[in-house]
């Protein structure tokens, strides 16, 4: 999600001007929203679970996939580039934002993902060139691989925080 938040939304904030922007963004959040949640008809029609499973069955599923992993995040970035118009933009800040949601990652890994996009946002408007916004999306990917994935091991070790094996409880 975070990837897919800075590509789409720096894009469209370098093409279009600020009120059109809004609704571009406003627009491209939506379509984020439904197509996550897209999967659910998609997957009754592929792969039903039962005979008398019905299509009607996938419309919550359609409406809410995106209230959980499109909304939290894209209204965290929307906060995190908003704060970035009030701030200098520095090398400092830049690492602040892209850290400040490391800590939430085992627990709200949403609003961790919601830093990274936002961060993201305003620093790949910053820069000019093609070769830069594309290295920052490879930093927003291995971020969020980290947080994912590092975070977790690292506080909970390899085992996930789950007793040893054969031993005594």
């Amino acid at each position: 999600m975070p990837l897919a938040l800075y590509a789409g939304w720096t894009e469209l904030a370098r093409s279009h001007a600020e009120r059109a922007r809004r609704v571009a963004v406003a627009l491209f959040t939506a379509g984020l929203y439904f197509g996550i949640g897209a999967w659910s008809p998609l997957e009754v029609v592929l792969f039903p679970q039962s005979s008398v499973e019905r299509l009607a069955d996938a419309i919550p599923g359609l409406l809410l996939q995106g209230l959980l992993w499109v909304l939290p995040p894209a209204l965290v970035a929307a906060l995190v580039w908003w704060i970035y118009t009030k701030i200098p933009l520095t090398p400092l800040t830049l690492v602040v934002g892209y850290l400040i949601g490391m800590p939430f990652a085992l627990v709200f890994g949403i609003v961790t993902m919601g830093t990274l996009a936002g961060t993201a946002v305003a620093h790949g408007l910053s820069v000019v060139t093609p070769r830069a916004r594309t290295a920052i999306g490879a930093l927003v990917v291995a971020l969020a691989l980290v947080a994912t994935f590092g975070v977790p091991l690292l506080v909970l070790g390899p085992g996930g925080g789950a007793p040893p094996r054969g031993g005594a409880p």
